[in-house]
């Protein structure tokens, strides 16, 4: 029998052998419980008499003063146990008995003043957020990294030549310029110009062409300041040249499941070893053959009113409404300005669509604003008509990833992709979404009520979703006008 004095005054070595994360009952989901054997108490697991994981009560961490620290110890962590008011049923956690594995590796290779001055958020073999007297602070996510060092230098690190910078925008497309490179080939060309190489073009005849007074003196100017190195290169932000980023490797990586500990109760636990975090891959799509997500324009035909295995001509009227057209080459002149694609892309192709397409999309949108509920976001169009040269430009910064050129389904100017606060990465906020297309309403979730009125009432507008991406999973924001839809009412809210 359990002594309750026992439970008020002692605390207790625990493995977690569960965690929550659908909640039960009154208490919710996602509260950071845990089921957590006490050997003690509960006997050794699938031993004869032992208490079954189910059955054992759950365990709440403790909380810090404010509330907005949040982690659970991963299974067969040790963890150490109270109990609130002596109450059996209410089994509190509030610490690991052993650190991880890289942690306590860093922590040994330390001098004793680097020890003293060492703080870490994380550590492990994916995450390693610290600060020790040497390195400064570092924020390193899977070896990709920002690094603070003590003379106040800041460095992003990519993890590799596959990795990218973005700035301002993670669809930025615009590449960044290598100034030296370019300035060792224009101090070349001014050279040229200034007459150094036999002048710097001829005229009638092969007669040199003298330049005049006012491209002499601009060109002065530019020597001027090379000669300074006052103006165009920056004193104080570099950037790595082309495919010569330093893969970034650490001391201490390797991945680990339970605690190495003795117990009267149980056997050693062993620490796994492996080689880390090691990027992965894309694997390739079953459509291109490539590490490319396919556009399944062809397969993805449940809510079209086309055949199983439509025709060129058939799927012309989904793909490509008009003929004489290529990909990312359609004339703009002869597209409409779609009012949502304005407010989008003031100053872009991607406002421009196939008339139909355009006055369908405003029209549906408007319908949306018009009728959506008070906690509902309003929509914009995050991407539209995708012209041949933003076609390169994509394909020049994300390679492989990204569809060749002439052949990005949203070349045809009849493709759009909604956002209404949801980001694409897959994350808490996209999951009820991706429940939501397979199968699971979970409609009192706000942006799965979107979605739904966007799915139920595109028909009405002859829009559906679009495809799946290159994970297999069903898009919820690229959407495609689909010209064989037969119209449907509207559907009430």
């Amino acid at each position: 029998m359990i002594n309750k004095d026992d439970l008020l005054s002692k605390s207790f070595l625990a493995i977690v052998e569960a965690i929550d994360i659908n909640g039960s009952g009154i208490t919710g989901k996602k509260k950071g419980r845990i089921k957590a054997r006490i050997e003690r108490f509960h006997g050794k697991n699938g031993e004869p008499n032992s208490i079954s994981t189910q059955d054992i009560p759950w365990a709440s961490p403790t909380l810090d003063g404010r509330g907005n620290t949040f982690f659970t110890p991963a299974l067969e962590k040790v963890v150490r146990i109270t109990f609130l008011e002596g109450d059996y049923y209410k089994p509190i956690y509030d610490s690991t008995e052993h650190y991880n594995f890289n942690l306590q590796e860093k922590l040994n290779s330390l001098s004793d003043d680097s020890y003293k001055n060492f703080y870490a958020v994380t550590y492990d073999d994916k995450h390693q957020y610290f600060h020790d007297i040497e390195m400064g602070v570092m924020f390193d996510y899977v070896k990709s990294n920002i690094n603070i060092d003590p003379d106040g230098n800041m460095a992003l690190n990519l993890r590799d030549n596959n990795a990218k910078l973005y700035l301002g925008t993670d669809e930025a497309y615009e590449r960044i310029m290598l100034g030296e490179k370019w300035l060792k080939w224009f101090d070349s060309l001014v050279e040229n110009l200034m007459g150094s190489k036999g002048g710097p073009y001829l005229g009638n005849l092969g007669a040199p062409v003298i330049p005049n007074p006012g491209l002499l003196q601009c060109l002065n100017e530019y020597l001027t300041h090379r000669k300074l190195k006052d103006t165009f290169l920056s004193d104080h932000v570099y950037v790595v040249d082309d495919k010569q980023v330093k893969a970034q490797t650490r001391q201490f990586d390797k991945a680990q499941l339970g605690d190495t500990w003795n117990s009267r109760y149980q056997e050693n636990k062993k620490t796994p070893e492996s080689r880390g975090y090691t990027a992965e891959e894309r694997p390739p799509s079953a459509e291109t053959g490539k590490g490319v997500p396919g556009t399944n324009i062809s397969k993805n035909l449940a809510n079209s009113n086309l055949p199983p295995n439509p025709t060129n001509e058939e799927l012309q009227k989904v793909v490509k409404p008009f003929d004489g057209n290529e990909n990312g080459r359609l004339d703009v002149n002869k597209l409409t300005i779609s009012k949502y694609g304005q407010k989008a892309f003031p100053d872009g192709e991607q406002k421009y669509l196939i008339d139909e397409v355009a006055t369908s999309l405003d029209k549906w949108l408007d319908a949306y604003h018009s009728t959506k509920q008070s906690t509902w976001s309003n929509i914009t169009v995050s991407k539209g008509y995708q012209n041949f040269e933003r076609q390169q430009n994509i394909r020049e910064q994300f390679g492989p990833r990204s569809p060749e050129p002439g052949k990005d389904p949203f070349g045809f100017a009849n493709q759009i992709e909604l956002y209404w606060g949801v980001d694409l990465i897959k994350n808490s906020a996209t999951e009820p979404l991706i429940n939501y297309l397979n199968g699971n309403k979970l409609l009192d979730n706000v942006n799965v009520q979107i979605l739904d009125w966007l799915v139920k009432n595109g028909r009405t507008y002859k829009w559906r979703l679009a495809g799946r991406d290159g994970d297999g999973n069903q898009q919820f924001s690229h959407w495609i006008y689909d010209a064989t839809i037969i119209v449907t009412a509207p559907v009430a809210i």
